[in-house]
């Protein structure tokens, strides 16, 4: 079941550590890299210690960031996939994003 990150903060609990708990679950993690944000700060907490395969994602003309080379070294962690537009991305997702890591 997918699950889209953008929730409040719980009270009792940091936000890494809820997105630790939900990648600790799932059988693979999708990341949008365009414009990170605090994106790089989870995937560096969870990927050490979780080995679900990720898949990151971005936009065509965009760089990913620079630690994304550092977290790549894990064999679990696939290389990004670009894309041009959201109906591009959505038309190829089982394609190029799914059926890599679901083998």
């Amino acid at each position: 079941m997918p699950v889209v990150f953008d929730f409040e903060r719980a009270v009792a609990r940091d936000l890494t550590e809820a997105v630790m708990t939900m990648a600790g679950l799932s059988l693979f993690i999708v990341a949008d890299i365009t414009n990170p944000g605090a994106t790089p700060l989870e995937l560096n907490a969870i990927l050490p210690n979780y080995a679900v395969p990720m898949v990151p994602l971005i936009e065509a003309g965009e760089q990913p960031y620079a630690m994304l080379q550092d977290l790549r070294k894990s064999p679990w962690v696939l290389p990004p996939i670009s894309y041009a537009s959201a109906d591009q991305l959505d038309t190829h997702f089982d394609d190029a994003v799914i059926r890599p890591v679901i083998r």
